[in-house]
């Protein structure tokens, strides 16, 4: 890693990353041990960005568990379209469960809040549950607390509906 000095006659290891002078007739070894970060690249935006979608029935309840990215193209496509086959199927009391997303994109948002407006259009419900502290700080800063309906888990969204 520059700037450094190698000494004359001296030599590196392969696979070495070399941070400090090496004096003449060294040997430099510059090695540390190997980290795996599990996860690291899907967090950080690496790979393909996606989310996973699984739909379930709780009783007369829709449950939607979004895990990963929503972001801009099919993660927030297919995640629009699984809501309006609900809808479409009759399904009128929706929870989506954000627990394991991990970044929302403004498309994301608009999305929900799309979901939100075509539920409530066909006489239904669309309820948000386990929002994580980033989504909820996004949700905040562009006042959609205002339009979206949000419960801390998906239990109190889904004990919400037999409240009203």
């Amino acid at each position: 890693v520059a700037p450094v000095r190698i000494g004359k006659g001296s030599y590196v290891a392969a696979g070495s990353t070399i941070t400090e002078d090496v004096p003449p007739e060294s040997l430099a070894l510059g090695r540390a041990r190997q980290t795996n970060k599990e996860g690291w690249a899907r967090t950080r935006g690496r790979g393909k960005p996606s989310a996973g979608i699984t739909v379930r029935e709780v009783g007369p309840v829709t449950v939607f568990s979004v895990s990963g990215r929503i972001t801009l193209g099919d993660p927030a496509t297919q995640l629009g379209q699984k809501i309006r086959q609900a809808l479409e199927g009759g399904r009128r009391q929706l929870v989506v469960n954000l627990a394991d997303v991990v970044y929302i994109d403004s498309a994301g948002m608009g999305t929900l809040v799309d979901a939100t407006m075509a539920a409530r259009k066909s006489g239904g419900q669309l309820k948000l549950a386990s929002i994580p502290r980033k989504v909820r700080d996004l949700l905040e800063a562009t006042n959609l607390f205002r339009v979206l309906e949000v419960h801390p888990d998906e239990a109190a969204a889904l004990a919400s509906f037999s409240e009203t």
